[in-house]
């Protein structure tokens, strides 16, 4: 897998063993130009021989404790301006490699990142404590599309530095005029795993016959305004939250009057919709790992729209919705997964369901009936 991260250069602390060890050869078999260090020349020798053997790639290795002023700045001698640094908490105080004090470590409440899909582009947000200055922050986002912060004790969101949003092209299929450029910023939710969104773009809009598409709990816009990229005239897309409800607008505009972007809950949006304007569409449902709230999933059945499809992160609650929708008449037609989580329990599942007919139902109890014990 092309992590796109080639030719970087990148300095792994505390990597003779352990977590440091299995980052030094991911970053040298990813292709990034790696120096590690040790307390001594045997130690260095015998990790830079060990990497090389079990990678292929060339690692330098330098002898420094980086607990130490002067061992960081022989790492720097060896490694200058590095692009990745992979630390750990005994190493050194970050001030030397990005500018950040300890003091101003403990300032950071949390820390949100936003990378693209060929990972050229990274904006961040910074989350602050009171008191904490934003402007002290800026010396991150030298290497950054853009960095923006947020005080605890103040509403206003400030941007450090750049341009805090990322781009992406995303293909929707063969044609290649159905291409998407979707834009977000760093704390609008997006699908975690870019090296699959565009393979989980695509099958979605496998999925969605021809005619009008309801997207509920829209996000940036990933999916909805995918389909209005591949040429579908009437696109609903939904979004609660206000910072991806922000993005999908502007993302929206592209299309002028053939998507309706809109930012209300998805609870209020189905409580206030006519049956008229639903019933012919498919409608997308990508919600959190809760699934559909009781709120959204029985207006959802009231207004049987022709064709629902489901994206869940969570199996537990769609196998919930999934006896609720055919209570309600809804057959599952199809079901597949995309393992945007490798390596975890978890997967990403899209299901469709499908209105059944009264005498399409009769048929499947049938069926069910004559092969049960």
């Amino acid at each position: 897998m092309d992590l796109g991260i080639a030719g970087r250069r990148a300095i792994v602390c505390a990597s003779s063993r352990g977590l440091g060890r299995a980052c030094a050869e991911a970053l040298a078999q990813a292709g990034c130009h790696v120096t590690i260090n040790g307390r001594t020349r045997d130690v260095v020798d015998a990790t830079v021989a060990d990497i090389r053997t079990k990678t292929g790639a060339t690692v330098e290795g330098v002898v420094a404790d980086v607990g130490d002023p002067a061992g960081q700045q022989a790492l720097l001698a060896a490694c200058p301006d590095p692009d990745i640094l992979v630390n750990n908490n005994s190493g050194p105080p970050l001030r030397d490699f990005r500018g950040l004090t300890r003091e101003q470590m403990r300032g950071l409440a949390a820390i949100e990142i936003a990378e693209n899909i060929p990972g050229r582009e990274r904006a961040c947000h910074f989350e602050l404590h009171g008191g904490a200055e934003p402007r002290e922050y800026a010396a991150v986002g030298e290497r950054l599309t853009g960095l923006s912060a947020q005080r605890a004790d103040r509403p206003d969101v400030v941007r450090v530095s750049g341009t805090p949003v990322v781009t992406d092209s995303i293909q929707v299929d063969d044609d290649p005029s159905h291409t998407l450029a979707l834009s977000r910023g760093a704390r609008a939710f997006f699908q975690g795993n870019r090296f699959l969104v565009e393979s989980l773009v695509r099958r979605v809009a496998q999925l969605v016959p021809q005619g009008p598409v309801v997207d509920l709990y829209a996000g940036v816009g990933l999916f909805g305004l995918a389909l209005a990229a591949a040429g579908r005239d009437s696109v609903t897309a939904v979004e609660g939250d206000p910072i991806a409800g922000a993005d999908l607008e502007r993302n929206a505009g592209a299309f002028g009057d053939r998507v309706t972007a809109l930012r209300r809950s998805v609870e209020s949006y189905l409580a206030s919709v006519r049956a008229s304007g639903i019933s012919s569409a498919t409608v997308i449902v990508d919600p959190p790992r809760t699934g559909l709230s009781r709120d959204a999933i029985a207006p959802l059945i009231r207004l049987r729209p022709s064709r629902i499809v489901y994206i869940s992160c969570d199996v537990a609650t769609l196998a919930r919705d999934t006896r609720a929708l055919n209570d309600a008449g809804y057959g599952l037609t199809d079901l597949g997964g995309i393992d945007l989580f490798p390596n975890t329990a978890h997967v990403e599942s899209v299901a469709v369901f499908t209105r059944w007919s009264a005498a399409t139902r009769v048929s499947a109890r049938r069926r069910v009936s004559e092969v049960a014990p």
